[in-house]
């Protein structure tokens, strides 16, 4: 069987490597039967690999509302972004393109209160504020023992959190006079984020480390929320904090301002990023017990699948990757070659190593 260059196989131990623009991964060598396989004996257990998120820019523009039609009949959805590092790799994909603006997911929706450091709901509002569109105190500060809402223009002191750090050095305190959005800027730049304050534990290394100052926290109100329905806290609007003033409108990515984002009507027509599923094509050996087995047969390839696909959802824990056969052109899906029979199955979404 003719192999891509991108793809090596090590036929002594029956291990494949396969490059992709996508990522690397690796098939595991062949160990004993699996159990419910009775079919071939030589198919190994499945595992995940890490595969940076598949992401593609469309340079033609469109509304806001018509590039959401198109990255959900395309791919997956606009690109919903969970921190500094995807935006990076956002500002990487549109880098040597013709494209200025795009959007991403982000768009107008019901308020709520947010916290910089967390996506986990029991985390994300420690303090128990309510959220509703009456009132404009949109970011909070500690102060004398207690978290409170307020303006985010008003000048104060704040404490960072620093993920590279340990312990009690996770906790930085800026004794610098800044709004809330430049001390957010502040502290992603030196370190990870402003604090939000996840428990207890947490609250009372504040209250150490703030040593009576009046600081401000990673929590905040705003009404956006991402298209494709998942959670993310992250914001990364360009010089202002849009919270719960002004009509309804979109979140667009300023490739020339660093790739921070701006609001604007999701009338106006941009660029924009997907999210798509990537396909991965993996090779499958095996060796059936009875010679006589024709492993073409729809029943045989069935039952096969339905073991991959159990095997696979076990070990990733993600029931939406789709496995499929991929039929040759004479209708088969394996063909001998040598002593064992060779097929490659295909998936979306996920990266899975079976041989």
């Amino acid at each position: 069987m003719e192999r891509p260059d991108s793809e090596r196989s090590r036929t002594g131990t029956h291990q494949t490597f396969r490059t992709s623009a996508q990522g690397t991964y690796r098939n595991h060598r062949c160990g004993p039967q699996q159990e419910g396989l009775p079919a071939a004996d030589a198919l190994c257990s499945l595992s995940s690999c890490l595969v940076q998120q598949p992401y593609r820019l469309f340079a033609q523009t469109k509304t806001w509302l018509d590039a959401q039609i198109h990255c959900r009949s395309q791919c997956v959805d606009l690109v919903t972004v969970s921190d500094m590092d995807q935006m990076q790799t956002l500002l990487d994909l549109v880098e040597d393109q013709h494209v200025l603006t795009t959007w991403v997911g982000i768009h107008s929706g019901a308020p709520g209160w947010h916290s910089t450091l967390t996506n986990r709901e029991e985390e994300r509002n420690y303090w128990n504020l309510t959220a509703t569109d009456e009132d404009e105190d949109d970011c909070v500060f500690y102060s004398g023992g207690k978290a409170s809402a307020g303006s985010c223009s008003g000048g104060k002191s704040s404490v960072c959190f620093d993920g590279s750090k340990q312990g009690r050095d996770q906790y930085v305190l800026v004794p610098l006079l800044l709004g809330w959005v430049a001390a957010q800027k502040h502290c992603r730049t030196y370190h990870t984020d402003l604090l939000s304050v996840r428990s207890r534990a947490e609250e009372e290394t504040l209250a150490a480390v703030a040593a009576g100052h009046e600081v401000w926290l990673g929590h905040f109100k705003d009404r956006w929320v991402w298209s494709d329905g998942t959670y993310s806290a992250f914001r990364d609007w360009s010089g202002v904090r849009f919270g719960l003033e002004g009509a309804p409108s979109c979140g667009v990515m300023f490739k020339d301002d660093n790739g921070e984002w701006a609001r604007a009507p999701c009338d106006d027509v941009n660029s924009f990023i997907c999210t798509c599923p990537t396909e991965k094509i993996i090779k499958i050996k095996a060796i059936p017990q009875d010679s006589a087995l024709d492993l073409n047969d729809p029943a045989v390839l069935d039952e096969i699948l339905k073991q991959i696909s159990l095997k696979q959802s076990l070990v990733t824990g993600d029931d939406a990757v789709r496995i499929r056969w991929r039929k040759r052109p004479d209708g088969k899906v394996f063909t001998k070659e040598g002593n064992g029979w060779q097929k490659r199955e295909e998936n979306q979404k996920s990266c899975l190593s079976v041989l």
